[in-house]
This record gives structure tokens, sequence and C-alpha cells, in this order.
């Protein structure tokens, strides 16, 4: 972790919460999850846990954050997946910044603590699971989310990040999710 001078003097603690490669809980959007899947307290116990970085394509750029290949995506004819992952705050007072990260390709709906904080080329409120993104991405993109609007969702103890992922069509060469979540301690 990196530490620089805050405005008020004292150090600042740069933390990466959730990196590109962390475990996280996955649930293919073949049918619905069930109701409460992005909030704490969800037994998501029968999800697979799979290094973050989902997805597939043939395009090797964007092949490089994805660590679980989603091959069966496209065969099996589903449109999104759904995926979850704790981080632990000690103090929420402390962060002064959240910023999250997310390479996708083609549209997200991201929640912190079941309350959603950004979203990309989707509609609904949620988005149905078998809905495709509202836009087509030829590579994939990333989006920064500062959600310094959102601190005060954060608990002290366990917080859950959760996104649901979405490709435009059936017939979509690529489809990629790469999500990291960084702070500022002061």
């Amino acid at each position: 972790p990196l530490v620089a001078p805050s405005k008020n003097g004292l150090p600042e603690k740069n933390l990466a919460l959730i990196s590109h490669g962390d475990k996280w809980r996955l649930k293919r959007g073949t049918v619905a999850p069930a109701p409460g899947w992005n909030k704490t307290g969800f037994d998501a116990s029968g999800w697979e846990s799979l290094p973050s970085g989902f997805g597939y394509g043939t395009d090797a750029e964007e092949l490089k954050t994805i660590k679980t290949p989603l091959k069966d995506m496209r065969q099996n004819r589903y449109l999104s997946v759904f995926v979850r992952a704790t981080f632990k705050i000690d103090d929420p007072a402390d962060v002064s910044k959240l910023t999250l990260k997310v390479v996708y390709d083609d549209g997200f709906v991201a929640y912190l603590n079941g309350a959603e904080v950004g979203r990309e080329a989707l509609n609904g409120k949620p988005p149905a699971f078998n809905q495709g993104a509202s836009a087509t991405i030829n590579n994939a993109q990333e989006k920064i989310i500062d959600l310094k609007a959102h601190l005060g969702k954060l608990k002290a103890g366990e917080n859950i990040l959760a996104l649901q992922g979405h490709n435009a069509n059936l017939s979509s060469s690529d489809f990629v999710l790469t999500p990291s979540l960084d702070a500022v301690l002061s």
C-alpha cells in the first residue's frame, strides 16, 4: 500500500479492497438469482467460487483481463452473469475515497450492499436476467466510477460488492466483466 500526506497532514493509505483475480461468487444467468443476491447476509455458498475476470472472446487485448473463461455462455445461450465479493472495512469513517473500476463488454449494473452505485448500457431496475445490454461494444471498455457519494452505504465489518454483467445478444462474439474496488483511508 502507498502512503501519501493528506490535506490535514496525516498519511493517507491506498488500499485495494477487491483486486483483479480475487475470488468471487458467480451465478450464470440461466435463471434469475434469488431476491437479495446483491446484499449482505445472502447465502451464496451454492454459487461457484472463481477468480474475477469473467468472459470469453477472441481479441487478445480483451482476453488479458479474463481469469475465468465463460466459453459456455454462448453455447448454453445465456445473456448474463451475477457476481459478488465481500470485503471488510474496520471503520467506514476512515474511508475518504472509494473507486470502482469495471472492464466490461457489453453492459453491467454495480451494487454496494444492495444499493445500485453504477451502470452502463442496461435498462430496468433491476434488469431482467434474460435481457440484453442496450449497446454492443466492439472492444472491452474500462469505466471508472467515483463512489464518494456512496460512502454512507459502507458498514463496519463485512460489505458486498455485486455486479450483474450482460451481453447484448446471444450471438455476441465476446463478453467481459472484470471489476475491482480501491479505497483511500485517512
